[in-house]
């Protein structure tokens, strides 16, 4: 149900695994219980069209294939009966997840997916989308391969430390670049078996989209759409497999996902996704897409996206392909040294990006351990701001104030739009409306912290002005953050003399 005005494809290179923990007692075996892994030659790829709930949707596929995702409650037997009656073949299961790969009839393929997908126990089907291999070479497995070793030494140098490489270049068909989603899926679940519920880091140098360093700015508006339409339904089976993981596996499980080259935007995107069941929790506790600036701008980007960030390493000049192992890097020295959970340090790497850059910087990293996050809700500093013979009322309106904060560090960010009125002067002209985002570090202690929260804010005139916020506060509760917001930037300006009392409550 996607209705973008951009577009969608989807990406994979390899998979990376690093195994920390021990066994959480539950069956890991069962994650791979009848499975079955798709050997067979991959058709050649091709543009294939489908209707997802009554809109045409155009992806690039392997023809004659179809993905089917079935609820949690459908038994195997029951998902066998309803392939079956479709008239299609199996070709690949992981039937702990629910999910099938099935061959099928070209010239059926829609009517086949319309048909399973008007049955009741079926989550999803759709066409089995292509994903781009990111590198310059087909393999990669660190075995040798030039992008693996790239991939395997970037890690290494961002402090990480490596346990086993999953190959998810294709054999045996024309697209030396391509790759599928059922390895991707099957490699998920066979590193979380052998983790036997101890944490599991995978690094995925892949993505959806259209080829590396394909300009998505500068293609036609039927290309940019499949381009992020491939990215989607890539993305939306890495986010069914891991919902559909048993909760010991989720609660210990962090995936980093290179974002692309091609310059395209991927917030729409994740915004649909996240309509999808269970996807949002997901996205925040389990993944973390990575971008970089340092590609000639290729990265694929979304600068307002609680999941996305920047990683400008020396290596990522090669593509995010070689951000995204930089950041699990990050994370796997971090829970090592701190002896922290996959979940505090998804977390605290995500923490540490809530600037309007959104670079994550290894030392902030480090220091936003153990955050934990407070909100309040629309509130408005409401003061007088006087330049001359004018004076102004101004309505700072906050719809959402959100600190992030361990005990000695934290950052906090706020989204702001202001309005003023003319109280008294001549011929003092207003502004009708001033909108943007203050964000920065807080530091001190639980009795007292304090930072200063520069911004960027853009009139209704195009022009921008540069706004700070101070805020100083205390944690007064295990649940609650009190303090006091005012803005000295306006102050020197204008003697601004507004001030708010905030409550935060801890989310």
């Amino acid at each position: 149900m996607i209705a973008f005005n951009k577009s969608i494809s989807f990406v994979i290179i390899s998979l990376l695994f690093l195994s920390l923990g021990c066994s959480k007692g539950f069956d890991a075996d069962s994650l791979l219980d009848n499975a079955i892994e798709y050997t067979g030659v991959y058709p050649n790829a091709e543009i294939v069209v489908f209707s997802d709930h009554g809109s045409d949707k155009s992806v690039m596929a392997y023809p004659g294939q179809v993905v089917v995702f079935f609820k949690s409650s459908t038994s195997s037997s029951n998902a066998m009966d309803i392939i079956t009656e479709s008239g299609s073949k199996i070709i690949a299961k992981l039937p702990s997840i629910g999910y099938y790969l099935l061959e099928v009839n070209v010239s059926q393929t829609n009517s086949t997916i319309n048909k399973l997908n008007s049955n009741t126990s079926v989550e999803m089907a759709f066409p089995h989308v292509v994903g781009y291999l990111r590198g310059n070479v087909n393999i990669m497995d660190f075995c040798g391969d030039v992008h693996g070793q790239d991939v395997l030494f970037t890690l290494k140098n961002c402090g990480g430390t490596f346990s086993e490489c999953k190959n998810l270049a294709l054999s045996n068909t024309a697209c030396t670049r391509c790759t599928s989603p059922a390895k991707v899926i099957n490699g998920i679940l066979d590193l979380a078996k052998k983790s036997d519920g101890g944490a599991t880091l995978i690094n995925l140098s892949a993505n959806g989209g259209l080829e590396s360093d394909v300009d998505w700015s500068k293609q036609s508006n039927d290309v940019k759409l499949m381009g992020l339409q491939g990215w989607y339904w890539f993305m939306f089976e890495v986010l069914m497999t891991i919902r559909a993981l048993p909760e010991e596996v989720r609660s210990n499980l962090i995936i980093t996902v290179a974002a692309g080259n091609e310059k395209m935007p991927i917030d729409d995107v994740l915004r649909e996704l996240r309509l999808r069941d269970g996807f949002s929790e997901i996205l925040s506790k389990n993944v973390l897409i990575v971008s970089t600036q340092r590609n000639n701008g290729f990265g694929n980007y979304a600068l307002s996206d609680p999941d996305v960030v920047v990683l400008n390493n020396q290596e990522a000049s090669l593509g995010t392909s070689l951000a995204a192992p930089c950041a699990l890097g990050f994370i796997d020295s971090v829970m090592r040294a701190t002896s922290i959970s996959p979940s505090e340090a998804i977390t605290a790497i995500k923490a540490s990006s809530e600037t309007k850059d959104r670079i994550v910087y290894f030392p902030n990293f480090r220091n936003m351990v153990g955050v934990e996050k407070f909100r309040a809700n629309s509130c408005v500093l409401i003061g007088n701001l006087t330049t001359g013979d004018c004076t102004w009322k101004l309505n700072l309106a906050f719809d959402s104030l959100v600190v992030l904060w361990n005990g000695s560090n934290g950052m906090m960010k706020m989204p702001v739009r202001i309005t003023d009125n003319v109280v008294t002067g001549s011929n003092c002209e207003g502004e009708a409306l001033l909108k943007g985002a203050v964000s920065g570090s807080i530091s001190g202690n639980n009795a007292h912290f304090e930072g200063i929260l520069p911004g960027l804010i853009n009139n209704s005139k195009g022009m921008s002005v540069n706004i700070d916020f101070k805020f100083v506060g205390s944690k007064t509760s295990s649940t609650t953050i009190t303090g006091v917001l005012t803005s000295p930037g306006l102050a020197a300006i204008g003697g601004f003399n507004g001030s708010i009392n905030v409550v935060l409550v801890k989310q």
